[in-house]
Order: structure tokens, then C-alpha cells, then sequence
């Protein structure tokens, strides 16, 4: 019984392997009266492929903790800058002004940082389930 999903079969003139032969469709291998069947291993290349695979998605779980950890870092320098910006003391009325517009602009700053830091979560814990 041949299996529904071959299409073609290759057919031999000279009845033997290696003589002038032919992949025929299958509906017409009904009038051919020599058929021959070919066999093809591909471990070799299922490897390879599988190999191949392996070694992109290490590289790109590299590229992902690579920009997670530049990312943090990045906010980490942020709210470093920010506490050192607010700690300062005021000691005029403009530094004091300049400090309130400070503090309103870090109420914004801290929500995008947030956001931030929301995102490198997600991407950490990504990163622990594909370990």
C-alpha cells in the first residue's frame, strides 16, 4: 500500500537502479509496470538543524539579558541622579523654586521609571522560564 501523501514515484527503463529513470506522477505510475523507491536518511541534517536552532535562541536570550541589564542600569543611574538633584539644600528663594518645579517634574520621571522597571520584570521573568 503506498501512502496517500506521495505525489510522485520514480520509474527505471532499463528495469535496474541507476538506468535511465524518471519521477512520474503517481496517477500515472498505474501504467508503469517497474517502480522504484528511494530512501533518504537525514539525521545528519535533523541535527544540524536542531543544533542550529539551539544556538540562535542562546544568542538571543543573551541579547535579551544583555538589554535588561542595560536598561536597569540605565534606571538605576536615573534615580541616583534624581535623589542627588533633590538632597541638595536650598539656600535662596530661586533655589527653592527651582527644587519645587524639581519635585513636579520627578512626579512624571518616576512614572515612566516605573513603567520601566515594570517592563525588565516582565523581561526577567521571561527569562527564568527559558532558562
Amino acid at each position: 500500500m503506498v501512502p496517500a501523501a506521495w505525489t510522485h514515484v520514480c520509474v527505471w527503463s532499463g528495469g535496474r537502479p541507476g538506468a535511465d529513470g524518471a519521477c512520474v506522477p503517481f496517477r500515472a505510475a498505474r501504467r508503469v509496470r517497474r517502480a522504484g523507491l528511494y530512501t533518504v536518511r537525514c539525521r545528519a541534517f535533523k541535527e544540524l538543524l536542531a543544533s542550529s536552532a539551539e544556538a540562535l535562541v542562546r544568542k538571543l536570550l543573551d541579547q535579551v539579558r544583555a538589554s535588561g541589564r542595560a536598561s536597569n542600569v540605565k534606571v538605576h543611574e536615573e534615580y541616583a541622579l534624581m535623589a542627588a538633584e533633590v538632597m541638595k539644600p536650598s539656600h535662596t528663594g530661586e533655589e527653592v523654586l527651582a527644587l519645587k518645579k524639581l519635585i513636579q517634574r520627578s512626579v512624571a520621571d518616576g512614572e515612566r521609571l516605573r513603567d520601566t522597571i515594570a517592563q525588565n520584570k516582565a523581561r526577567d521573568d521571561f527569562l527564568m522560564s527559558h532558562r
